[in-house]
């Protein structure tokens, strides 16, 4: 064995020695230090997004306060006045703004009759089918006000006759279904 060693050149056996040095520092870098590399890069990831977090956290209540305003004016103009009612006293309330708008537009409010539509989604259709008589202009002035004073409500049916009734003016019966939605929680 000696005779063989004696027989390497001086430089063949430095090269060898050499690169076995340098797959041994390979090994333990692929193996020992690569992975402590990788965790050491993802803490300090997260570090940096928490860091990020905490300097944005100033703004976020009240972006969250920006957020809880626009959903309560978005109900606002969903539900009007009913906004925060209860499910239970929504027909009621409904009834009674039919009965106060018929007032401000002279016009008689001859019956309400409420009833549960289907469920779509969410949300909860009400119907309510009224009958109720006047003149055209202010029939036209009532259903112009149906969004300001009921808030979002569909006319699903709509019927238009002549009455004949002891006041022989131009009156008009209207026949009509609404719909009225809301979330049911």
């Amino acid at each position: 064995m000696r005779t063989r060693l004696a027989s390497v050149s001086r430089s063949s056996f430095l090269t060898t020695l050499g690169l076995c040095f340098l797959v041994v520092v390979a090994a333990v870098l692929s193996y020992a230090v690569a992975p402590k590399l990788k965790a050491y890069r993802s803490v300090m990831q997260s570090y940096a997004v928490l860091g990020s977090v905490v300097t944005t956290n100033k703004f976020l209540r009240q972006d969250l306060q920006e957020l809880k305003h626009d959903i309560s004016e978005l109900e606002q103009h969903l539900n009007g006045d009913s906004a925060r009612l209860p499910f239970k006293q929504f027909e009621s309330h409904i009834i009674g703004r039919l009965q106060d708008m018929a007032w401000q537009h002279n016009i008689v409010l001859s019956g309400v009759q409420p009833k549960k539509g289907k469920k779509i989604d969410q949300f909860r259709e009400m119907l309510f089918r009224v009958t109720l008589r006047g003149s055209y202009f202010d029939i036209y002035d009532l259903l112009s006000d149906f969004q300001t004073g009921l808030g979002f409500v569909v006319v699903k049916k709509f019927n238009l006759t002549p009455y004949k009734g002891r006041n022989k003016g131009s009156s008009l019966r209207v026949r009509m279904t609404i719909a009225s939605y809301r979330v049911e929680k």
